[in-house]
């Protein structure tokens, strides 16, 4: 999944994409390409924009799974999750 200014064949190997049937998508917020494979779990938040809050939404996140999985997780004040001073995942919007 790439950015929505970014281009296909500066981020991703197009031809190893097509040789592996691999999708390529586009989203329409910015950000880096990420691959999602098998098992990924991707969150979508819909809101207003007068209501959105990325910090609210990564709490969420945190509180989900640490009562699943009794992780203790981090919020960073540039809104990344960590686990062990280790990035768990990113992309909100």
């Amino acid at each position: 999944v790439i950015g929505r200014h970014q281009n296909p064949w500066e981020e991703v190997n197009v031809v190893k994409l097509k040789e592996n049937d691999i999708n390529l998508a586009r989203r329409n917020s910015g950000g880096g390409t990420v691959y999602h494979d098998a098992g990924n779990l991707n969150l979508t938040f819909f809101t207003s924009r007068k209501h959105y809050n990325r910090k609210y939404n990564l709490e969420l996140i945190a509180q989900a799974i640490v009562k699943e999985f009794g992780l203790k997780l981090t919020i960073t004040p540039k809104f990344d999750i960590l686990y062990n001073d280790f990035k768990v995942s990113f992309y909100t919007h």
